[in-house]
């Protein structure tokens, strides 16, 4: 084992953490410090399973649904900011900022919030540096949804 002696010269050594060998994986990863992007979840299961109540069936409807509409407004989402069409760009950024949050897909939510707050204060440079963030969040919250547990029908 690890001696008290021995903590106490590391930490004066400047280290901030001790971990003794053998690593146990689960002391080393609470000791890392995690990436923002896991601090919220691509999709929210279980507001997905409140939002269709029960029914498998909706379930994979709503998904469909969603998932059609979101390769459109991605695409038009593009060609309003390269054709600096605030209005329309903040329109769509408010549509998909809702749709997401109603499925479950949280941070892709808060990704269109940010574009639309962009558009909306005339700052489509910014709103056109957030479409990569907002395209592979998509194809994440995409991957998971379709890939998401089926409700108890």
């Amino acid at each position: 084992g690890v001696t008290a002696e021995e903590r106490r010269r590391c930490q004066e050594a400047g280290m901030n953490h001790f971990v003794a060998k053998p690593i146990q994986a689960e002391a080393l990863l609470e000791l890392l410090p995690q990436p923002e992007s896991t601090a919220e979840a691509t999709l929210d299961v279980d507001r997905l399973h409140s939002v269709v109540a029960g029914d498998p069936k909706f379930q994979q409807e709503l998904i469909e649904t969603f998932v059609q509409d979101l390769k459109s407004t991605l695409t038009n989402l593009e060609i309003a900011v390269r054709e600096t069409d605030r209005p329309r760009c903040r329109r769509l950024a408010h549509g998909l900022r809702g749709s997401s949050l109603y499925v479950g897909g949280l941070r892709l939510s808060r990704l269109a919030e940010r574009l639309e707050t962009d558009a909306a204060q005339d700052n489509l440079e910014e709103a056109a540096q957030l479409l990569p963030s907002l395209n592979q969040e998509a194809r994440a919250l995409q991957d998971q949804l379709q890939a998401a547990p089926k409700t108890a029908g």
